[in-house]
């Protein structure tokens, strides 16, 4: 007999233990991040986001922290600072695909394909 269908997958709620934090030097690594966090609060994991092909970092990464009394004092703390010159960017973590959605892009006729995507007037 055929495998059951897969039950639809429940939306998990946002961490409020969990911070994002963008603009990042991209020097920085995990450990460079939760160090940075760890000065002033309880941190219990940090990660910076590294692209697959090259492995360089992405300039994002996420800390998390052991309360989220914690998180949201860091959220407070971090807001509008500058690291190496970079503002922060620093905000609650919220599940991949759950952020706000995009708008839909409709292409025209005349949208920047180049020449090669309109046809020629025939003689």
């Amino acid at each position: 007999p055929p495998a059951a269908p897969a039950a639809p997958a429940e939306e998990k709620p946002d961490r409020e233990d969990k911070l994002y934090i963008g603009n990042l030097p991209f020097s920085y690594t995990g450990s460079d991040l939760g160090a940075v966090f760890a000065k002033r609060f309880h941190v219990l994991g940090s990660k910076v986001v590294a692209d697959r092909a090259t492995n360089r970092s992405r300039g994002f990464g996420f800390v998390t922290f052991a309360t989220a009394d914690d998180a949201a004092a860091a959220l407070e703390a971090f807001q509008n600072t500058k690291l190496e010159g970079r503002p922060l960017t620093v905000k609650f973590a919220t599940q991949r695909g759950q952020g706000p959605k995009q708008k839909e892009v409709l292409l025209g006729r005349d949208a920047g394909w180049g020449s090669w995507a309109t046809p020629s007037p025939r003689s």
